[in-house]
């Protein structure tokens, strides 16, 4: 569950996710891999077959999401001070 994804954010997930699967990375390395921001220290991209996006809820949803309330993504066009 997110606000907002980058491009191939969750195949990149999904893949590094499959790498501690397989015992070359260990869980404890995923929070470490997000908190240094640098794709490098990720896994592979995961094919797109497979994935499934499951629902999209919109802005204010957030309750029906399981999100907290007041989520923004600085810089989003939608997410704007005027």
């Amino acid at each position: 569950r997110g606000n907002a994804f980058c491009h191939h954010q969750v195949r990149i997930i999904a893949g590094t996710l499959v790498d501690v699967g397989r015992g070359q990375l260990a869980a404890d390395d995923v929070a470490s891999i997000l908190q240094a921001k640098d794709r490098q220290l990720a896994g592979r991209t995961a094919p797109a077959q497979g994935l499934t996006l499951w629902h999209l809820y919109q802005t204010g949803e957030e309750a029906l999401a399981g999100l907290p309330s007041g989520l923004h993504w600085p810089g989003a066009p939608w997410d704007q001070s005027p």
